[in-house]
């Protein structure tokens, strides 16, 4: 199953702005900017999340070693996913 992330990012992005608008101009509770701040927070954590979906490669350290593009923690074999942080690491093409 190959997932367009890219794709889901980018729909997010644009729902975001259009659901803190919506909680600005209904404002059933008088808590419109504090539900629009809140609804921001959440598009947020779940793009991050998705943007650690998508395999990155991982960088070379000191010439050896491999690390994490997105914590910088050290590689010493070519699992999936980080263990510190869950990004996915696209292992094709290292040596």
């Amino acid at each position: 199953m190959n997932v367009d992330y890219q794709l889901h990012i980018n729909g997010l992005k644009g729902l975001k702005p259009f659901l803190q608008n919506i909680m600005l101009i209904e404002n059933y509770d008088g808590m419109g900017e504090l539900d629009a701040k809140e609804v921001g927070e959440t598009f947020d954590l779940a793009i991050e999340a998705l943007e650690k979906q998508m395999p990155k490669k991982p960088r070379k350290y000191q010439g050896v070693t491999l690390e994490c593009p997105a914590c910088g923690s050290i590689k010493t074999h070519s699992a999936p996913y980080c263990k510190y942080c869950g990004q996915a690491l696209d292992w094709s093409d290292t040596e």
